[in-house]
């Protein structure tokens, strides 16, 4: 099932990279914050992706872990998990919402508000974090 696109305007309009629905995760998406959006991000981080319906030049740089956005039956995911195995990494998460909405608002948490997350990613790829100024104050 694809991601409503009303849903996913909030994304775009906080400047996220929103990638073609995902066959794979049941037309899911990845998202990616691109190198050239204030945000938070790990100096000298490289989140890379393949995908077939967009070409190279369509696929920004990036300087935070990107997150796949899907639905699993009922639930909305927020899957922020890159190792391989049943274990979450150091800052892995994987979060499951009632709403697409609160999906969302999660994601845009993950990069641009409560930097948590993000520290403990830096810090388990032995790296600092760039914070970003308050996502709610930056769109004011």
């Amino acid at each position: 099932m694809e991601i409503d696109p009303k849903n996913l305007s909030k994304l775009k309009n906080a400047g996220l990279h929103v990638s073609p629905p995902v066959a794979a995760y049941n037309g899911g998406i990845w998202i990616k914050k691109p190198i050239d959006i204030k945000g938070h991000h790990i100096p000298q981080y490289e989140s890379s992706y393949v995908s077939f319906d967009e070409s190279p030049d369509d696929q920004p740089e990036s300087d935070a872990p990107m997150l796949m956005f899907y639905r699993d039956k009922s639930k909305w995911v927020v899957d922020g998990k890159r190792s391989s195995g049943k274990e979450l990494g150091p800052g892995e998460f994987i979060n499951e919402w009632a709403t697409p909405e609160e999906a969302i608002e999660d994601i845009l948490d993950f990069y641009f508000g409560d930097s948590s997350r993000m520290i403990e990613l830096a810090f388990s790829h032995g790296k600092a974090v760039g914070l970003a100024i308050s996502f709610k104050k930056a769109n004011k």
